[in-house]
């Protein structure tokens, strides 16, 4: 009885399964939310001006991740959260480059708004180097520009 049960097993149970089984075609929308991450190695730009280094620069290196939309935008921003504050009369300005992938350059303003420093095309990690720079009529002194960066998607 035993041989019998564990035969048929082996041999009925497939045919019946397969009997059970149906093919269909099965149409779904998956929707991806945007998702960032961004590691930024300083949020305030330092410039001793000395003798010695007339035109110092701060390097600032960035880690952004992004899952975006297919073909999604992603912005890398930094907007000064308050004035430069150099020496007494100085009248100086804050330029930036960029080495990365999609990193660019331009000049901080503390009455302009964020400013984009890099810009990106679809999901990934992304990583690079924003070297600042001083410009103008730098007196001797310490500079000091706190900065937020932000990582947005579109």
């Amino acid at each position: 009885m035993l041989t019998g049960l564990l035969l048929w097993s082996f041999i009925a149970a497939p045919a019946v399964l397969r009997a059970a089984t149906q093919a269909a075609d099965l149409t779904f929308c998956v929707q991806v939310r945007p998702q960032t991450s961004l590691r930024v190695s300083s949020a305030v730009l330092r410039f001793e001006v000395s003798p010695a280094t007339p035109r110092p620069h701060v390097l600032v290196e960035f880690r952004a991740a992004a899952r975006t939309a297919r073909q999604g935008v992603t912005l890398l921003v930094a907007l000064p959260t308050g004035a430069l504050q150099p020496p007494s009369g100085a009248d100086v300005h804050v330029v930036f480059t960029g080495a990365g992938e999609g990193t660019a350059s331009g000049f901080l303003s503390a009455t302009g708004g964020p400013q984009i420093v890099a810009r990106w095309t679809g999901s990934g990690v992304r990583q690079g180097c924003l070297t600042f720079m001083l410009s103008g009529a730098v007196a001797p002194g310490w500079y000091v520009l706190p900065l937020d960066f932000a990582l947005t998607t579109q």
